[in-house]
């Protein structure tokens, strides 16, 4: 019961944490972020799906660890923004569609 309530925890955390280079690429190409809370009442509306759900989805076709996650509206739809390390080393912006964890850019 512990562990479960940690995972989830642990994986709010990357929905909470909005790093500049995200803030400036939305800017940059009119996106906008949305904050935790309107992640978490899209995620009730069920609208998107809970971040732990697509962290399992993309990990089980990426290669590496998640270091970092936005949530942008585009005029398409709720994308997530994941910053993956691989094992290679290399740190990869990934999209993937909040609604129904499909990857979209690799």
């Amino acid at each position: 019961m512990y562990s479960k309530r940690l995972i989830a925890i642990l994986a709010l955390v990357p929905v909470m944490l909005c790093v500049s280079m995200a803030q400036a690429e939305a800017k940059s190409n009119d996106l906008e972020l949305l904050d935790y809370q309107a992640c978490r009442t899209l995620v009730e509306a069920g609208d998107i799906l809970p971040m732990g759900e697509l962290y399992q989805r993309v990990n089980e076709t990426i290669d590496g660890r998640m270091l970092d996650t936005v949530l942008v509206r585009r005029p398409q739809g709720y994308v997530y923004q994941m910053e993956i390390a691989g094992r290679d080393g290399v740190v990869r912006v990934i999209e993937v569609d909040a609604s129904n964890g499909a990857v979209l850019t690799e």
